[in-house]
């Protein structure tokens, strides 16, 4: 008897194969199922601050001179009590979909100077600005504004961050933290947010700086290291309105008042080991808002800030002009991710390439 001669019957194979490559595709375009995916907010340099010439030396607020800017906005969400009716989402600030939302900006400017006496030890200074429109009241005190808030700046792992020839350019949160541990972080943040009389922000800060979360174990094991905590609102927060010059380091324009609210400083002889220089380090900078009044929860965003050095990243040296930064809500319950595969859920690449093997196994293989 003669082997059959027909000709075998693949349409059971294809199926299974264009199936199991659809779910291979879906995964590597979403790699965290279930959880929504936003764009990065943009980060900018000194071309997109008004005022901001690096022609004439960079961008000058009170007695700084910042040579190199990285701005970005937030739409940031406020809690408020129960019991009340006001909302600053009343006032002109507020925008995008949410009547209850209000811009906020985060710009970092870094300079250096030397004194003639020890030009070899030169002195870097960062500046951290919030920027807010006027009719929302920073410095009234919680009972007026029916929310209070902190910024927790996350120096002590600044300069430990790998930047991954993005020096000049900008990066994600995700891409510097990991987005699982950005997730994990605002979560935390939420958490933990324990309203105390005067004492919220401290307490805040001593839990988070001592707590990393296991998904950011590869960047902080056992701390963050220095972790400062500013009040953002109540009248001993620093929101006072800076004296400017020509120039106004907000992109939402010169009608926001611009706050410094911190400063970092360290000599060169104390950097030259870090493997991510002081000048273009990245701080990721957590913004928490919250109320004593019970039925809303406190809101987290995060940012991850550092300068863009346009004149270096437009030539090719290190990354790539305007870039991108991540900032990012605990409101959407879910990180955000960068983008390519380096971000991707590796756990799920891997079952689902061993589906597409089992399934052709099954099939009778080729």
């Amino acid at each position: 008897m003669y082997p059959s001669t027909s000709t075998p019957d693949h349409r059971s194979l294809i199926v299974n194969l264009l199936a199991a490559l659809s779910l291979t595709s879906l995964l590597l375009a979403n790699p965290v199922v279930a959880q929504q995916q936003e764009p990065d907010q943009t980060l900018v340099g000194c071309s997109s601050i008004p005022g901001c010439s690096s022609s004439t030396g960079g961008c000058t607020v009170g007695n700084a001179t910042n040579a190199f800017l990285g701005a970005t906005s937030f739409n940031a969400t406020f809690p408020q009590k129960s019991s009340s009716s006001s909302s600053p989402s009343s006032s002109s600030a507020s925008t995008g979909s949410d009547s209850n939302s209000v811009e906020l900006t985060w710009t970092v400017g870094a300079l250096s100077s030397s004194s003639s006496s020890a030009a070899t030890n030169t002195l870097f200074t960062k500046n951290f600005y919030l920027g807010y429109p006027p009719s929302l009241g920073l410095a009234s005190s919680s009972s007026e504004t029916d929310f209070a808030g902190c910024a927790l700046f996350f120096e002590g792992i600044a300069r430990s961050i790998s930047l991954n020839g993005s020096e000049y350019g900008s990066m994600t949160c995700s891409q510097a933290l990991g987005a699982q541990c950005v997730g994990d972080l605002l979560s935390q943040a939420k958490a933990k947010v324990q309203v105390q009389d005067g004492s919220t922000c401290a307490s805040l800060q001593d839990t988070m700086q001592r707590n990393p979360p296991q998904s950011c174990w590869g960047i902080a094991m056992v701390t963050w290291g220095s972790v400062v905590a500013h009040d953002l609102t109540g009248p001993n927060a620093p929101v006072t309105p800076m004296t400017e010059g020509t120039c106004h380091p907000s992109i939402a324009g010169k009608g926001y008042n611009v706050a410094l609210i911190e400063s970092q400083t360290v000599r060169s002889e104390d950097v030259s080991s870090d493997p991510a220089p002081f000048f273009y380090s990245i701080t990721p900078v957590i913004s928490v808002f919250y109320t004593s009044g019970s039925g809303s929860e406190p809101e987290a965003y995060m940012s991850c800030l550092k300068v863009v050095d346009e004149d270096a990243a437009g030539s090719g040296s290190g990354g790539g002009g305007g870039g991108v930064i991540s900032t990012q809500t605990s409101s959407s319950g879910a990180p955000r991710s960068g983008v390519g595969p380096s971000n991707m859920s590796l756990g799920s690449l891997a079952w689902a390439m061993l589906g597409l093997g089992v399934v052709i196994r099954m099939s009778g293989g080729v």
